[in-house]
C-alpha cells in the first residue's frame, strides 16, 4: 500500500482535532514536527500531511514511511500553503483543525490547552498562543511579550493595526467556521493566513489568545516568509483586498497607515539590496522614500552615509551582512 492510499489514523478513530501539516521543501524538519504531535498529552486527533508538490517528494515519503499507520497523506501539485491546507480541511474529520507548518513544532500541552479554551467557550471560533522563535535549534525569544503585539480578545481592528498577530502553527479553530468563511484564498502564496483571520473577524467570529508559549516557530532561510520583499507585497495586497469591502472610515485610515508602513519596510529592503549590489543611487532613493513614512535615526544615518561616503558605508554594511549570515549558519 502506498502512502497516498493511507486514509486511517490509529491515533483516534473518531478524532476531535485534525492536525494539518502542509509540506514543501522542508523534509528535514517533518520528523520533528510529527514527533511533537505524537508527544501531545491530548490524543483524540488525526494527522493529515499534504505534500504540496514538493521537489523532495522521494525524501519526504521515505521519512514518512515509519508514520504510515498514523498519518493521512495527500499529494497534490504545487499550489501554495493555502491550497494545501484547504485540501486537508476538506478531508478532515475533526470538529477542530490545528495548523502546524512542517518546520515548526509544538510543546506537549498545546492541543489540550487550546481545545480546553474552545470547549469552555463555545462562542469561540479560533484560539492561538504565544510562541518561541528558534533559529537552527537555538531558541531566541518569545514572539509576543507582555503588553506587546498580541492583544486579546482578537478583534478585526486589532488585526488590521497589527496590534494582534497570529502565528498559524499556534492556531486551533472550528472547522465549520473556516469552511463558512471560504477557506484560505489560494490566490495568495504569502499572507494567506493573515487574509483568512481578517475575513473571519470581519464576519464577527470570536477569537482569543493564550499568552503561554505552546509552539516553537522556526525562522529559516528557505521558508516563504524568508523573502521580506515578497511578504510586504503580499501584505499590501491583503490590505487592498480588505479595503475593497464595505468598512468604516476608521478602518480605512488604519489600512492606509499600514500600507504606508509596509511600503517603508519594502523600501528599506530595496535599500539593503542596493547596498549589497553597490547601487548607491538606488539605495539612497529607497532610504529617502522610507524615511518619509518612518522617522528612524538609523535611516537618517544611512541616508547621510550613502550620500557622503557611499563606498565606505556600503563596504561597512556588506561586512555586517556577511557577519550576520556567518553567525546564522554557525547556529
Amino acid at each position: 500500500m502506498g502512502l497516498s492510499e493511507i486514509r486511517v489514523s490509529k491515533i483516534a478513530l473518531e478524532p476531535l482535532v485534525s492536525v494539518v501539516i502542509p509540506v514543501y521543501q522542508s523534509p528535514s524538519f517533518i520528523v520533528h514536527a510529527l514527533n511533537s504531535v505524537l508527544a501531545q498529552t491530548f490524543s483524540h486527533y488525526e494527522i493529515i500531511v499534504v505534500n504540496d508538490g514538493s521537489p523532495d517528494t522521494e525524501i519526504l515519503e521515505r521519512l514518512l514511511k515509519p508514520y504510515a499507520a498514523t498519518v493521512r497523506y495527500i499529494m497534490q501539485e504545487n499550489r501554495g500553503p493555502g491550497a494545501a491546507r484547504n485540501a486537508a480541511i476538506l478531508e478532515a474529520r475533526g470538529e477542530y483543525v490545528a495548523f502546524l507548518d512542517s518546520d515548526d513544532f509544538w510543546l506537549p500541552h498545546h492541543l489540550q490547552s487550546q481545545v480546553n479554551l474552545l470547549q469552555a467557550d463555545r462562542s469561540l471560533s479560533l484560539v492561538h498562543s504565544n510562541n518561541l522563535w528558534v533559529e537552527g535549534d537555538v531558541p531566541i525569544r518569545k514572539a509576543f511579550r507582555a503588553n506587546g503585539n498580541s492583544k486579546h480578545p482578537v478583534t478585526f481592528e486589532a488585526l488590521l493595526a497589527e496590534e494582534c498577530q497570529i502565528v498559524t502553527s499556534s492556531v486551533v479553530a472550528r472547522r465549520q467556521a473556516i469552511l463558512d468563511t471560504g477557506l484560505f484564498d489560494v490566490t495568495f502564496r504569502r499572507c494567506e493566513d493573515f487574509d483568512l483571520w481578517l475575513r473571519m473577524s470581519y464576519r464577527g467570529l470570536r477569537m482569543d489568545y493564550d499568552p503561554g508559549v505552546q509552539v516553537y516557530y522556526r525562522r529559516n532561510s528557505s521558508g516563504l516568509s524568508a523573502d521580506p520583499e515578497a511578504m510586504m507585497h503580499a501584505q499590501i495586497a491583503v490590505y487592498e483586498k480588505v479595503a475593497s469591502q464595505p468598512i468604516s472610515l476608521a478602518h480605512r485610515e488604519i489600512i492606509a497607515r499600514r500600507i504606508a508602513a509596509c511600503q517603508a519596510r519594502l523600501d528599506v529592503e530595496i535599500a539593503k539590496k542596493s547596498l549589497l549590489a553597490r547601487e548607491y543611487d538606488g539605495a539612497l532613493q529607497a532610504a529617502r522614500r522610507a524615511v518619509t513614512a518612518v522617522n528612524s535615526w538609523k535611516l537618517q544615518v544611512a541616508i547621510l552615509g550613502v550620500k557622503y561616503f557611499p563606498h565606505l558605508f556600503g563596504g561597512t554594511y556588506r561586512a555586517y551582512h556577511r557577519l550576520v549570515r556567518y553567525r546564522r549558519r554557525a547556529t
